[in-house]
């Protein structure tokens, strides 16, 4: 094969040459030039990726931050609450839930419950109206008490939600309030909305992690297996997305948020700019040939002259003066060099 196209170049005239040459050097010095630009993307895309995650990140936890510290200053409002205060110390419940109603409603709690200063459950009031398990929000409401912790994220029923609990003092703790807060889809779809960044906040259940809430659709959703979150890409639909994976606060660790960015949608500007460079590249290798083309025969076709010019010569046509005499380039120079020729075996005939 390298013999036969060795024996075709050498066959191919001066002006295919130097075309071809001059094509070949310039596709090679583009594919380089786009090589380069396209690694250059792919990792600028990268790291503009990993800094919107980290932005995301921080978004995120300030927006669990605020929610904790709105629900924690409702729930001091409501503790230091005069009749709240009158109805835990009477014992009555019923005022004890109105009161919970009405004040978790303010302030969008959707799960608020008293306890007695023994964390036993006094009153409790769901937003939704489903019955929930008091053993959890006992567990939660223990586990704040002991370790401190301004908020926890725990699974109630379906969603996972996040607690504060402020103490009841007179001056002695006489009693607890607790607060939830749901981290539900209107949560994750504000995020995305907010930084084009999806958000999946999964939770461990005895038969394996569960998707709780996730700002994306449930078609690609359903792609990847709960177990597959972690912090490795993924691939949904013919798109790769990163991900960052963020442990939510919670007595067990069994809770914990996944943010998403598509490496496609960074990438499509750049794509578009690719297009644009591999227009370019064709149109600049169209009009580089044209200029070689009519190089090369700017070059070739005082060399065809000067043949002639010679086969003249051949014939014992000494009378002829040679093509190209007033050029300054090599080509001039070869001419004036054979009409030299010319000139001197014409004089030695004559002679």
């Amino acid at each position: 094969m390298s013999l036969t196209l060795v024996a075709r170049w050498r066959d191919m005239g001066l002006v295919s040459r130097i075309v071809t040459m001059s094509l070949l050097l310039l596709l090679i010095v583009q594919l380089a030039g786009f090589t380069v630009v396209r690694s250059n993307i792919s990792a600028n895309a990268r790291t503009q990726i990993a800094h919107e995650l980290a932005v995301g990140e921080r978004v995120w936890l300030r927006v669990l931050a605020q929610n904790a510290e709105k629900l924690q200053l409702g729930a001091s409002v409501l503790a230091a609450d005069f009749g709240f205060r009158s109805a835990v110390n009477s014992a009555d419940v019923e005022t004890i839930r109105s009161a919970l109603d009405n004040h978790g409603s303010r302030i969008g709690a959707r799960v608020t419950a008293q306890f007695d200063a023994h964390i036993a459950l006094r009153a409790i009031s769901h937003a939704d109206g489903d019955a929930l398990d008091e053993a959890v929000l006992a567990s939660v409401a223990r586990s704040l008490a002991q370790s401190g912790q301004t908020s926890q994220v725990v699974r109630v029923g379906n969603l996972p939600h996040q607690f504060v609990m402020v103490p009841m003092r007179a001056p002695l703790v006489i009693g607890w309030v607790l607060m939830g807060f749901p981290i539900d889809q209107a949560l994750a779809q504000n995020m995305y909305d907010l930084l084009d960044v999806h958000l999946v906040v999964l939770t461990d259940t005895d038969t394996g992690p569960q998707v709780a809430v996730s700002s994306l659709v449930p078609e690609r959703l359903a792609m990847v297996p709960p177990t597959r979150w972690t912090d490795a890409d993924v691939q949904l639909d013919g798109d790769t997305y990163v991900t960052r994976v963020l442990p939510l606060d919670g007595p067990d660790g069994k809770n914990r948020a996944v943010l998403l960015r598509s490496v496609d949608q960074v990438l499509a500007p750049f794509v578009r700019l690719q297009w644009v460079l591999f227009v370019i590249t064709l149109a600049g290798l169209a009009l580089f040939a044209a200029g070689s083309v009519w190089t090369a025969r700017r070059i070739t076709h005082p060399l065809q002259r000067l043949l002639l010019s010679v086969q003249r010569l051949e014939g014992g046509d000494f009378e002829a003066p040679l093509p190209a005499l007033r050029r300054t380039d090599e080509v001039g120079t070869l001419s004036r060099a054979f009409d030299h020729m010319r000139k001197s075996v014409a004089a030695q005939q004559a002679e």
